[in-house]
């Protein structure tokens, strides 16, 4: 994981190699970043539903639990 932020590397090892594996090189990092930008991105998207779902739930629901009875007593 550190070689995909470090760019002077990744840019040593694709001179490093040989032209035709440097296409391949270059497309491994690619597909590689965007699995990770969507992985991030996904996450992302599902904690902030969840929290939004939570909050809404939250408002909604009725002040009169048991645990409010109880400490009201």
């Amino acid at each position: 994981m550190k070689i995909m932020l470090d760019q002077p590397k990744i840019e040593s090892t694709l001179r490093d190699l040989p032209p035709n594996s440097q296409a391949i090189f270059t497309k491994i990092l690619g597909t590689i970043q965007e699995a990770l930008s969507y992985v991030i991105t996904t996450t992302l998207l599902v904690r902030v539903i969840m929290v939004a779902a939570a909050t809404i739930i939250c408002k909604l629901r009725k002040p009169y639990s048991i645990l409010y009875k109880i400490k009201r007593l």
